[in-house]
């Protein structure tokens, strides 16, 4: 005698969900506090005026004690190029953009003439010259050995 066992599957009588509003809640929460704390922490704080220099603070070249070779990259003035520089200038002599072997030889000259470690050189440039014209002089210096370098850039008429 066989006996047929029926197995009942029970449906699921709902779906399961979560109830996001007590998360969204402390969320919103969080951001309030968060925003009130940041500022009552930033009126707190003390409140500095700086004031601008009346005179430049840089020193004349003549009185500098460290020994230097001072590159100047002097800009194309090019409408159609912005960006673009014509040449370099080191102790008077032009060297054609982008080529740093030439730079290399001009640095590791100096730097040999005047047997420092603490050798440094200076960038001049206009504030329109774009980096990858100066990039070149980074790199020639590199090679040298020359660690120091000091890059500052004109914000008036150009060089």
């Amino acid at each position: 005698m066989a006996r047929h066992w029926a197995i009942r599957r029970r449906e699921a009588s709902g779906t399961v969900s979560f109830n996001m509003t007590p998360m969204i809640d402390c969320t919103f929460q969080l951001i309030i506090f968060f925003v009130l704390g940041g500022q009552i922490a930033s009126s707190t704080l003390a409140s500095v005026e700086l004031h601008r220099p009346r005179e430049s603070q840089a020193v004349p070249t003549e009185r500098l004690t460290e020994p230097r070779a001072i590159v100047s990259v002097l800009a194309a003035g090019d409408a159609a190029a912005p960006g673009a520089a014509r040449c370099y200038e080191i102790d008077g002599r032009m060297v054609p953009i982008g080529d740093a072997d030439q730079l290399a030889d001009i640095l590791a000259v100096r730097k040999t003439a005047v047997g420092g470690e603490e050798f440094c050189v200076e960038i001049r440039a206009d504030h329109r010259v774009a980096y990858g014209q100066i990039e070149p002089i980074i790199d020639a210096a590199r090679r040298c050995g020359i660690s120091e370098l000091n890059m500052t850039a004109l914000m008036g008429r150009g060089l």
